[in-house]
């Protein structure tokens, strides 16, 4: 099994668009007590040949995240997405490199593709607006590991989400 899980709850009074959720590397530093998804630094490496062919292009970046309140494409796809107790969920796939996610149990259409081999960690900036802001959810996806079998090596093969005592 290849793919690891987790889901953040957002409670109903929480201002969604204050939380943002998914996946950084270990070199991701957060220095601004406020966190915009627009100041995160990226770069495009692109191959090519001496013809000027591109052969290959990836965009690489140490913070791979979604916003609570309604990154979530058209506004068709808004529309199903509730905003109370709003669940986003952040599936990576190892064989792939492939990072997606959902809200509310439906895919949404904000993807990452990273190298093989990147180290990732969950991860969830907010800007609370109310006293109980979140729940971290550990996994509840039919044969996909909990991100707890990722973190700690006495859960590796332990389908059950949960913390070692």
């Amino acid at each position: 099994m290849g793919e690891y899980y987790y889901s953040v709850r957002i409670f109903t009074d929480q201002e969604p668009s204050s939380v943002w959720v998914g996946w950084v590397t270990p070199d991701f530093h957060q220095h601004d007590p406020n966190f915009e998804l627009s100041h995160i630094c990226t770069v495009t490496v692109t191959m090519g040949n001496d013809k000027g062919n591109v052969h290959d292009s990836i965009k690489c970046s140490n913070c791979y995240m979604v916003e609570g309140g309604g990154e979530f494409g058209s506004t068709a796809q808004q529309a199903w997405v509730s905003h109370a107790n709003l669940v986003i969920g952040c599936l990576v796939d190892l064989a792939t490199s492939l990072m997606t996610f959902t809200a509310n149990g439906k895919d949404i259409n904000t993807f990452f593709q990273v190298e093989p081999n990147t180290k990732l960690f969950p991860a969830v900036f907010t800007l609370p607006t109310i006293q109980t802001v979140i729940q971290f959810e550990l996994g509840k996806l039919k044969n996909i590991m909990p991100i707890s079998a990722a973190m700690f090596s006495s859960e590796r093969k332990n389908p059950e989400p949960q913390c070692p005592p």
